[in-house]
């Protein structure tokens, strides 16, 4: 799994202490919470997480599922994070109250199926959450 734009660690540490059989890769490029990220992840002893202090399009990897919280539009990060994911992965992002105009956005780059989880957290600017599962239908044009 990948968590892209990291910060302080939502939700990719939390998962990472949650589910320790699999491994994580948090992404954040501004050095300070990467920072905090190797800290927490020393201190918490995780030998499941890997801490990408740098810009995501420097990833090499391949990745199941694909994480990310108030980092970029959607649009943006499908863009930057489609080459890192496996054929039949998926995104998973928590979005508010802009979620449709976000989805009608990425019709004409990408063929997705779109599942919606009310999320229990409101969102960054206080509306209702939703967790989105994006899973692509095909290839991108």
């Amino acid at each position: 799994m990948l968590d892209v734009g990291s910060g302080a660690g939502l939700p990719g540490l939390i998962l990472a202490i949650l589910a320790p059989q699999h491994r994580f890769t948090l992404a954040e490029r501004d050095q300070r919470k990467a920072a905090f990220l190797h800290t927490a992840v020393h201190g918490l002893g995780l030998t499941n997480v890997k801490v990408h202090a740098g810009d995501v399009r420097k990833l090499e990897n391949q990745y199941q599922i694909i994480t990310s919280r108030a980092w970029a539009s959607m649009a943006d990060i499908l863009e930057l994070t489609s080459p890192l994911l496996t054929e039949r992965g998926a995104w998973l992002l928590l979005k508010g109250k802009a979620l449709d105009e976000e989805l009608k956005a990425c019709e004409t780059l990408f063929h997705l199926t779109a599942d919606r989880i009310p999320s229990i957290v409101p969102s960054i600017d206080g509306e209702h959450g939703w967790i989105l599962k994006l899973s692509r239908n095909g290839v991108k044009l």
